[in-house]
């Protein structure tokens, strides 16, 4: 398969990795390092989120067979962080100031600038 497929799904992954996990912690009530990894490994938040993670590694490897580590990696990143910044608006109640879409549309040029080097 494609190296970027391979990176969408690496991105899309991440996103979805960071936001159960987000969601996992909010719902554990427990302050002791104990009781919080009992009420971790009973959540379904927390399964789905390292489920994904899972995910995440494994495409981003496969990623790597063929791009740049120094095109791919700040590629995942930054999609991911803008991904991030997207679905903690509309999944998790979050502010979306005029500041953050800033940092997220210059955050999506640089990655398009990336995307486009790496093609030549």
């Amino acid at each position: 398969m494609n190296a970027w497929f391979f990176l969408i799904l690496a991105v899309c992954s991440n996103v979805v990795c960071n936001v159960m996990m987000k969601k996992a912690m909010s719902s554990i009530t427990a302050s002791d390092p104990l009781g919080m990894a009992l009420q971790a490994l009973t959540n379904v938040w927390f399964w789905g989120g390292g489920i994904a993670g899972g995910v995440l590694l494994l495409s981003f490897l496969l990623t790597l067979r063929t791009l740049d580590l120094s095109v791919a990696y700040p590629i995942v990143t930054s999609c991911a962080l803008v991904g991030i910044t997207i679905a903690s608006f509309l999944f998790l109640g979050e502010q979306a100031s005029l500041s953050r879409v800033g940092g997220v549309l210059a955050i999506f040029s640089g990655v398009l600038l990336l995307a486009y080097s790496q093609g030549n």
